[in-house]
């Protein structure tokens, strides 16, 4: 069927996977601006029935973009497509003279944060811990992150930390890859938090969030990260209105973050943008730095 506006988001899988047969056909036909339009909605939307077409669209916009001479956006998507664009990424890396990793200095490109990935990894892999852990810090201060890549980051540290044997610290991480994944990486994050847990003892089982975030806000924060209900919705809009002073500015700050998410998964973007412009000036850490990258993030409006 033929899609009246490319540019509004599909909705569905169903609807995905049409707006991936029309951007293909588009491509094919070297019709390629409606084919860009039609990948980014798709990958905006992030209702993909699996991997493999997610990564496809993330090919296909990142050799779009490298036909436009583009190398620095089209290494982004290109590190975002997974196996699929590791051919690609291989001819811009070839195009880009190598440079040391500092763990030291803070990756301020795509490019960058593609070598900082790569050492973090081989790090992890040789088990050179220390290395590792000072790569990732470098990497989650990094501005040049898409969204999904803080939380692949946050997957392999949590990954590492089981590794270690320190569980809590595991889940922790796992719970903030889930909570910046958009369906992306999210089972993988549950599976690590199940594991994580098991491995508690009895003493470390309580959530230490209740003492800095409160019960409202720990409550609801531990439904948005299991997918219950209302995913915390309530929980959240309640410390927002509190005037007990249970709640202060940080907590608040905390709630809208969780709540932009969520509006931005229901594709209600205003609502959206307006949690994260708050969340990003008054929000605790680490959700105020969550909150400054969501803003980075494609909305509906840009067209």
């Amino acid at each position: 069927m033929a899609i009246d506006d490319p540019t509004a988001l599909p909705e569905t899988t169903q609807q995905t996977d049409e707006y991936m047969r029309e951007a293909d056909l588009a491509f094919d036909r070297q019709q390629l601006d409606t084919a860009m339009t039609l990948y980014w909605a798709a990958a905006a939307a992030d209702q993909f029935a699996s991997d493999t077409s997610r990564h496809h669209a993330y090919l296909r916009v990142g050799t779009i973009l490298m036909g436009q001479g583009n190398d620095a956006e089209a290494y982004r998507w290109l590190q975002a497509a997974g196996p699929a664009g590791a051919d690609m990424l291989t001819v811009l890396d070839a195009k880009t003279p190598d440079a040391a990793v500092d763990p030291d200095v803070v990756p301020d490109s795509a490019e960058a944060l593609g070598r900082y990935t790569n050492a973090a990894i081989a790090a992890k892999d040789n088990k050179d811990y220390a290395s590792f852990d000072a790569l990732v810090a470098r990497i989650m201060d990094s501005t040049a992150t898409m969204p999904g890549q803080r939380s692949q980051v946050c997957i392999l540290m949590a990954e590492a930390l089981l590794d270690r044997g320190f569980n809590k610290q595991a889940e922790e991480w796992a719970q903030h890859a889930l909570a910046e994944s958009s369906g992306y990486g999210a089972d993988t994050a549950r599976k690590l938090i199940e594991r994580a847990q098991a491995g508690l003892t009895a003493d470390q089982s309580l959530d230490e969030r209740v003492t800095t975030y409160g019960f409202e806000l720990t409550a609801g924060i531990e439904s948005f990260e299991a997918g219950l209900g209302d995913r915390g919705k309530a929980a959240f809009e309640r410390v927002i209105a509190d005037t007990s002073g249970l709640n202060d500015d940080e907590a608040k700050g905390r709630a809208h973050y969780y709540l932009g998410v969520t509006a931005y998964q229901a594709h209600d973007f205003d609502v959206a943008r307006e949690h994260f412009e708050i969340a990003s000036d008054t929000a605790g850490s680490p959700e105020i730095g969550y909150a400054a990258e969501a803003l980075k993030w494609r909305y509906q409006e840009e067209g």
